[in-house]
């Protein structure tokens, strides 16, 4: 109740190589990467505010002790709060960090506590990048290439002349903005302009073109990335083969929030406010943007309106800081909904076919999985990929955690113009759908019940199965239904943690 965060500064963490780690939220990790430091950090804090009570009153360490934000001496019941003390801790330098709090002596990890955010998103005190004001500002409007790695031929400013408030039509090499005195006057006087796009042999593809290269993939070669047990041998031994064939499409992050970046340049120094999921990366992307060094780059992070793997790349800051080398103003940029959807970096299109062999008991004796998937290290840039393999893109299936007898899973990536990244789950994201699908076609086939089919499955998995059970019983499974009702189970482990969901659903 008595403490107030504040967000990391970036800065700091460039000037001092790295004292608050690599700073990101990203891969469902946070806080699994953080926690360890932050206990380092409040025993760090907690030895120095001792020392430093001990040293004002002239009293061994060994007799004080820090609790509920003050330090007090044992024998003479005297205290200090952490307040009074921190200027003299801060200058108290140890001779080595002290231990950190083992599970047993955990006072907080582990509780039901509110989150210190949530009155703040509540009340509108947050501060999104959106909300972002500073003196002399412009706004930014602005349209892409609506093909990916396609150019701006040219654009007749001409309609944009004369207009209330409008100050500048901008040039980009694969965009045009307009600049005003007001969002709506630069997104109105936009729509005005009639650009001209090289959009190249890229502009000639379409969604069906691309949902047939993945089907078709799924006939070819493929990268083993698991062949266990000899499964040609399961399915030449006849019994009951089932076979599905699944499709996921490229997917937007489609974040509340719309992409948005104020930046100001300004005595040799950028300063940008923005949401981002790396405030580190983003210093570096602001630096490849103006040219500065990183040093002379100041990111104000704020709290971000969803991020879900999209505020890492930063496109909308980059465009902000190319304009306002132009206009020589302090500019905010903000995406529409319409340009956040249709260039945004998506969730990869993938296709997968399934096949399992059951046996005479009706329970699969062995599973084959293909998987076609948009390769994302490509899209980001890294071109080396190893074995031919990505781990997103076959989590959630190389890793099935059903006893089957032979699993094989084999994937080929693939790589379009059309940009892909990490997207919330990432590879589960897709791969958790096809997977437990095929498992119901399976129980469905078999004639036995989705959950207890499950069950079966994971007998040997009592994790699983704790969760399995307990969904099974909050979702009162088993009792009937009324017509045209049904539920639908399933179950997944995703970055360390395993997920259950029922799903009750109504036809009318």
């Amino acid at each position: 109740s008595k403490v107030r965060v504040e967000h990391a500064s970036a800065v700091r963490n460039l000037r001092e190589h790295g004292v608050y780690g690599d700073m990101m939220t990203v891969g469902s990790r946070g806080v699994r990467t953080s926690w360890q430091m932050l206990l380092q950090a409040g025993a760090s804090a907690r030895e120095r505010l001792v020392a430093a009570a001990a040293r004002q009153w002239n009293v061994p360490v060994a007799e004080c002790a820090a609790a509920n934000s003050k330090v007090t001496h044992k024998p003479s019941g005297r205290s200090l709060d952490y307040g009074a003390l921190a200027a003299a801790a801060a200058r108290i330098k140890l001779d080595r960090e002290p231990e950190i709090r083992k599970p047993d002596q955990f006072k907080l990890i582990g509780q039901r506590l509110p989150r210190v955010d949530t009155p703040l998103k509540i009340n509108g005190e947050a501060r999104f990048a959106i909300d972002i004001q500073i003196p002399d500002m412009v706004y930014a409007a602005i349209v892409a290439c609506p093909v990916f790695g396609g150019k701006l031929g040219s654009v007749d400013a001409t309609p944009a002349m004369g207009r209330r408030g409008v100050q500048a039509v901008v040039k980009l090499d694969n965009a045009v903005a307009v600049i005003a005195d007001r969002f709506w006057r630069a997104k109105e006087t936009l729509a005005l302009l009639e650009p001209v796009w090289e959009v190249g042999a890229a502009g000639k593809t379409d969604s069906a073109q691309f949902a047939k290269l993945y089907r078709d993939t799924l006939n070819g070669p493929m990268v083993n990335a698991r062949d266990d047990g000899n499964v040609e041998s399961a399915f030449g031994k006849g019994g009951k083969i089932v076979e599905a064939t699944y499709e996921a499409p490229y997917l937007a992050h489609a974040t509340m929030e719309p992409l948005n970046a104020t930046v100001h340049l300004h005595d040799g120094m950028l300063e940008v406010w923005i949401g981002s999921q790396t405030p580190m990366n983003t210093i570096r992307q602001a630096a490849a943007a103006s040219g500065l060094p990183p040093g002379r780059i100041v990111v104000h992070n704020c709290f971000l309106g969803g991020g879900f793997g999209r505020r890492t790349a930063n496109d909308e800051m980059r465009q902000a800081i190319l304009i306002a080398k132009q206009v020589g103003k302090p500019v905010k940029l903000v995406w529409t909904r319409e340009e956040d959807m249709t260039h945004d970096r998506y969730r990869p299109q993938a296709a997968v076919r399934m096949k399992a062999a059951l046996s005479a008991e009706g329970m699969p004796a062995a599973f084959d999985a293909r998987i076609a998937v948009g390769s994302i290290l490509r899209s980001v840039g890294i071109s080396k990929v190893e074995n031919g393999i990505e781990a997103q893109a076959v989590e959630g299936i190389v890793n099935i955690p059903y006893a089957i007898p032979a699993v094989r899973v084999g994937c080929m990536l693939k790589h379009t113009h059309v940009p892909v990244m990490f997207w919330r789950s990432v590879g589960s994201s897709q791969n958790a759908f096809f997977v437990e699908s095929f498992i119901d076609e399976l129980a469905h086939t078999a004639g036995k019940d989705p959950y207890q089919f499950r069950r079966t499955l994971l007998a040997s998995r009592s994790d699983f199965l704790g969760v399995l059970d307990t969904i099974a019983q909050k979702s009162d499974w088993g009792k009937p239904l009324g017509a045209g009702r049904g539920r639908g189970i399933a179950i997944h482990e995703c970055f360390g943690s395993i997920i259950g969901q029922v799903a009750e659903v109504t036809v009318n």
